[in-house]
């Protein structure tokens, strides 16, 4: 129907556009002339302009940061004399994250998502950079005086470190927050599930069970259908596991990469706190 209904549109303004003897052409004729007429000028102008939002670390899942969709800034305007310095907002904690724009989530206005290392979530309306709602998800770790945690000194707090995701279909932001259990040296991955204009939460946390020293990073997978009681994912495989076959320690991870059967991880080969390389581990059937 909604086909049908463009198609029927697209003829009617082929048909005022075209002079009167070319209508013998007939629908099907007009359709064939109204596409061609319809890319040029999609070519011409940017019809796709509109807002669109930023759900996820750079932008989309190729990671590449770009927005095809941004029309509004363009090389006549961005310069000295137009392109400036609009609003600052501070924080009192470090932010590791991308921020992440809802498309007027805050009422006309664009909304601003920003997550902090004292496990909150904050709000900011875009235009005005007033807050419009701050969440806090749980205690953040202290690592002052912990060797492990704040080798240099630079991160006095750890809390939501990873870039939260919003899923467009279900208007939830999916957010991992480390957060301390009983004391310093007891800590949970939890991922909450919020509404992204507002900051609460829609459902009680998934609690993950990764409790190991800072420097043992860990690969950890997850059977995310089935929900354990205190609302624990069911873990499936973790390193270090002796009964798993786990290789042990390892001393910084970043992201893994899941392609054909096989995770691929990348880590740092740290001798006694001192940077020597790095090493690919390759994990599979």
């Amino acid at each position: 129907e909604y086909r049908a209904t463009c198609k029927r549109w697209r003829i009617k303004v082929i048909t005022r556009l075209l002079p009167f003897k070319w209508r013998w052409l007939g629908n099907w004729g007009l359709y064939r002339a109204s596409s061609y007429l319809w890319t040029i000028i999609s070519l011409v102008l940017p019809l796709g302009a509109q807002a669109v939002s930023i759900n996820e670390r750079a932008g989309n899942n190729f990671r590449t940061a770009a927005n095809n969709q941004e029309f509004i800034l363009n090389k006549n305007n961005v310069n000295a004399d137009q392109f400036h310095l609009l609003h600052v907002h501070d924080f009192d904690a470090k932010v590791e994250t991308q921020p992440l724009v809802v498309e007027k989530g805050a009422g006309n206005d664009d909304l601003i998502i920003v997550t902090t290392m004292k496990n909150e979530v904050i709000g900011i309306n875009a235009r005005t950079n007033a807050r419009v709602y701050k969440e806090k998800l749980g205690t953040e770790i202290n690592s002052s005086g912990t060797q492990d945690m704040d080798m240099f000194g630079h991160t006095p707090t750890w809390g939501i470190s990873a870039t939260p995701i919003i899923d467009a279909v279900t208007d939830t932001l999916f957010v991992a927050a480390w957060v301390r259990k009983n004391d310093n040296n007891h800590r949970d991955y939890w991922v909450f599930s919020l509404d992204p204009k507002t900051g609460k939460k829609k459902a009680s946390p998934m609690k993950g069970d990764v409790n190991k020293h800072f420097g043992d990073a860990q690969l950890v997978a997850y059977d995310a259908t089935t929900i354990l009681p205190g609302n624990k994912l069911k873990r499936l495989f973790r390193t270090g596991d002796d009964n798993h076959g786990g290789l042990g320690t390892m001393t910084r991870m970043a992201p893994p990469v899941v392609a054909n059967g096989r995770v691929y991880v990348m880590i740092y080969r740290v001798d006694n706190g001192n940077l020597v390389g790095s090493q690919l581990k390759v994990f599979g059937l």
